[in-house]
């Protein structure tokens, strides 16, 4: 199977932003999910621990409790100032007034901390993590293909940049491929391998890497003109969702599809993985087409890949955004990462996933009646 590799630009949690649009005919709007963490005055994690957050200008309140790490979780909340109160056994209660918790198509983050007598609100920027990577095309050239000097000589500086890219060295490894296209420039497996380290460089570039990624992107295209490769395709396509150029990395993905069909979970996956991302920058009411396209993608993945844990993850992500537009369902969103923690029980989502589940049991409940 194809190995994945990272583009994520923070941790993605499983908390979704949950906005109920006007016209979905569900009362009120809701706000974005809360992932929470709570510190007590050491700055330790406050553990089993009440926090209710009030209305005072309706009188409206939910609570939550924090686990063993400190966490909590809450799917979704009206936007307003609260009040906060923490309460702990033995201690007065500690009130935190005037909290203001805004409208957010994103997840946010709360963070008391009692140490600094603060609470911090901060929106989360939840995109997925992995795109699978087709490195089938990265052998080194045959020998017999041409002149033996030339391929030998060409050989050589793929070798050395293969060292180099396995030391981190992404700058020397890039030299090593421009030295074996300036040896031939016709062949295409110098350009691919070249796009590949330029995109490794971006991975690790502190602003980015749009300059490196535009290459990569220049790269591959001239490896798929000198030979059309579905591998060539889909890592143009990652190249693509990290310049946020999502509609041309699906038109990647699909082209790389019809080349080869045989790997088509690959490339609907990666379609899936990309249309999520796309739709984390859109409002809610945008971003449903999105999503069910995405839905569509990860389900033709699940089922044909049935020990894939993260597509049932991104199917539940899906189900859940969706469903606070009317357009999904909890009952699936549920089913979904329950399949993902059948597969994964200690995987990096276990914990939210986990933490997700009664909330929306009683979802599920609220929306029947």
């Amino acid at each position: 199977m194809a190995l994945r590799t990272p583009a994520c630009l923070g941790r993605a949690v499983l908390v979704l932003a949950l906005l109920l649009s006007a016209q979905t005919g569900f009362a009120g709007i809701w706000l974005a999910s809360l992932d929470g963490i709570c510190v007590d005055e050491h700055g330790k994690p406050l553990i089993g621990t009440a926090i209710r957050f009030t209305d005072p200008a309706n009188g409206k309140t939910f609570a939550v409790q924090t686990d063993s790490a400190g966490r909590f979780f809450y799917i979704a909340a009206q936007p307003s100032i609260y009040t906060l109160q923490i309460k702990r056994d033995r201690k007065p209660p500690v009130i935190f007034e005037d909290v203001d918790i805004p409208w957010s198509s994103q997840p946010l983050l709360l963070e008391v901390n009692l140490e600094r007598n603060t609470v911090t609100v901060t929106r989360k920027t939840m995109l997925p993590e992995f795109f699978r990577q087709d490195e089938s095309q990265t052998a080194l050239l045959a020998q017999g293909n041409g002149d033996q000097a030339t391929v030998a000589a060409i050989n050589q500086q793929l070798a050395a940049a293969k060292q180099l890219s396995d030391q981190g060295d992404w700058p020397g490894a890039i030299r090593a491929l421009w030295n074996a296209i300036e040896i031939d420039p016709s062949r295409d497996l110098p350009w691919a391998l070249l796009g590949a380290a330029y995109y490794g460089a971006a991975t690790h570039s502190a602003d980015g890497g749009k300059a490196q990624l535009e290459q990569c992107v220049t790269s591959y295209q001239k490896a798929i003109a000198i030979a059309p490769s579905a591998a060539y395709l889909n890592n143009l396509g990652n190249a693509y969702v990290k310049l946020k150029q999502y509609d041309d990395a699906v038109q990647q993905y699909r082209r790389a599809e019809l080349l080869n069909p045989d790997q088509s979970s690959l490339y609907q996956q990666n379609i899936g993985m990309a249309l999520v991302e796309e739709a984390q920058a859109r409002p809610n009411g945008s971003a449903i087409e999105l999503l069910q396209r995405a839905l569509q993608a990860f389900s033709h993945v699940s089922a044909v890949e049935t020990r894939n844990a993260e597509v049932f993850y991104w199917q539940g992500i899906c189900q859940l955004r969706l469903a606070a537009n009317g357009q999904g369902s909890y009952k699936e969103a549920a089913a979904g990462f329950q399949s993902y923690l059948k597969l994964a029980p200690h995987g990096r989502f276990a914990a939210e996933v986990k933490a997700m589940l009664p909330a929306l049991k009683g979802e599920q409940l609220a929306t029947s009646h």
